[in-house]
């Protein structure tokens, strides 16, 4: 070690030295009855002793106050935590009837699905199954195979017979000539059940 080391830390050990010997002399100063010289500067008058004990019992009353407020504010929000989970309890189970009734829909939906597929057989194409249903069931309608009516007259009842005419101003509105408004109505006759069969 070179010297300033040395003398450094022999200054230090007689720092500590020094103030070892002043608290140790001012512990042991008293005034010769045991009691410490400023035991008489260390009286506290009654009156501040009042003031202190009445400042405790009122921070110790406010202090009560607080608690029992917060004891309210916990009571409330426990009360607002069980109303929020009835809420959460009842919309689950509204979840619940709604996925229920959405797994019925899917079933409903395919089951749909595979009745069109079969009665449209061969004719059903893989495109239909991104299909919607409702939009699955009017293509269904126009690929079905209609029925095949006889066509042995072209005229309604008897051949000599013509349109009425409100029955002209329709096939008119309709942009069909009578021939064909006739086939349509002789069409439309078959597919109403009778009316005369009593």
């Amino acid at each position: 070690m070179d010297n300033n080391t040395a003398k450094n830390i022999d200054n230090a050990a007689d720092t500590a030295q020094k103030v070892d010997k002043t608290s140790v002399d001012s512990t042991n100063n008293d005034n010769g009855n045991g009691t410490p010289q400023d035991a008489e500067k260390q009286t506290v008058p009654l009156a501040e002793l009042i003031k202190v004990r009445k400042e405790a019992q009122a921070l110790k009353k406010q202090l009560e106050g607080f608690d029992a407020k917060t004891k309210k504010e916990a009571e409330a929000k426990l009360l607002e935590e069980k109303k929020y989970t009835e809420v959460i309890a009842t919309k689950e189970a509204e979840l619940e009837q709604l996925r229920a009734k959405a797994e019925q829909f899917d079933a409903l939906v395919t089951a749909e699905r595979e009745a069109i597929k079969e009665s449209l057989g061969d004719k059903y194409l893989p495109e239909f199954d991104n299909m919607d249903i409702t939009a699955l069931k009017k293509v269904a309608k126009l690929l079905e195979v209609a029925p095949k009516v006889p066509d042995t007259d072209k005229t309604i009842g008897d051949p000599a017979s013509s349109l009425t005419p409100e029955q002209k101003a329709e096939a008119e509105r309709m942009n069909l000539s009578e021939d064909m408004y006739k086939r349509y109505l002789k069409t439309r006759a078959g597919l109403s059940p009778a009316k005369e069969k009593k």
